[in-house]
């Protein structure tokens, strides 16, 4: 089975501290799911904990910090970051991301640790 998805054809991705691309869901595979996102500077994605799934971020461009379980670590281009489910983390910067969720991202076990804003 091979599966294609576009940026084009991707929704938009729901959350006011980034913006981006939902390139696939539980409803087009179960096992993984992907999202294309954007930060914008002087702003933090948000301190979060997902409890289902693991997430691995590749840096497509830019550079920024991502704090995971309170350690700060810098991050540019081409780094890949792998945060296992459970574990609190936040990131910002001007940056372009691939978020991979495995299995597949459920919206609900998103845990919001802190409220916006979420300015620096």
């Amino acid at each position: 089975m091979a599966l294609k998805f576009t940026l084009e054809d991707a929704p938009p991705l729901g959350r006011d501290s980034v913006s981006g691309r939902i390139y696939s869901t539980t409803a087009d595979f179960d096992r993984l799911s992907a999202v294309r996102i954007e930060t914008r500077e002087g702003v933090r994605h948000g301190l979060i904990k997902n409890i289902a799934c693991d997430r691995l971020y590749l840096v497509l461009s830019g550079h920024g910090t991502f704090s995971i379980d309170g350690e700060c670590i810098a991050v540019e281009e081409t780094d890949l970051l792998i945060i296992p489910r459970g574990t609190p983390y936040d990131y910002w910067g001007r940056m372009s991301l691939l978020l991979v969720h495995a299995p597949a991202n459920i919206d609900e076990a998103d845990i919001n640790l802190e409220e916006p804003p979420f300015d620096l």
